[in-house]
């Protein structure tokens, strides 16, 4: 892990997930959509009563054996660090992203019930995408965490912590794992 502070403090984990790690997450994603259509967004938000959306229509589903699966998962890599101790009881909500080519999402700090956010890169896997963009806290850009398969960065939230993201590629795919203090 890589602790980086500026413009703010965040931190950048490479190789994230060991082999079987990525081959299990390989596996209980395989059936997620993926975007098709050029400035496309789709969301799948694992938990109780949340669905994915797509071109604007939210498809009803119900995730929450994964996202208790990964939830678990998530906590189990981020409590060997002790930056993190204190989301060992914090309920985690996931959210997998598919982004098409165009897509652009504009620069914003989280909601306050946020209080830890990870985005981890999936694919493409074998080519350069686009990562998440950092701000300073009068919204000037810093630079970008760059788009690397298996690459994680993290942040807790506050209100200069601003970022935004974009696609520039046929296909990127991520996972968010979002702590809060209670669960969505």
């Amino acid at each position: 892990m890589k602790i980086e502070t500026a413009p703010w403090k965040h931190f950048v984990f490479d190789d994230f997930l060991n082999e079987n790690e990525r081959e299990w997450l390989d596996e209980l994603l395989f059936f997620f959509p993926v975007c098709t259509e050029e400035n496309e967004r789709i969301r799948v938000a694992m938990g109780n009563a949340f669905g994915y959306q797509q071109a604007g229509y939210t498809h009803p589903t119900n995730f929450s054996y994964h996202r208790k699966v990964l939830s678990d998962f998530i906590k189990g890599k981020l409590l060997k660090y002790k930056e993190f101790k204190r989301l060992q009881t914090m309920p985690v909500h996931v959210e997998y992203s598919s982004l098409a080519k165009g897509f652009e999402w504009q620069v914003h700090t989280d909601t306050p019930s946020k209080m830890f956010s990870l985005v981890l890169y999936l694919d493409p896997k074998d080519s350069m995408s686009c990562g998440t963009r950092l701000y300073t806290q009068e919204k000037v850009f810093h630079h970008e965490v760059e788009w690397k398969y298996n690459r994680a960065v993290a942040f807790f939230n506050h209100p200069d912590h601003h970022h935004d993201f974009y696609s520039n590629v046929d296909r990127r795919i991520t996972l968010n794992f979002i702590f809060h203090e209670e669960l969505l």
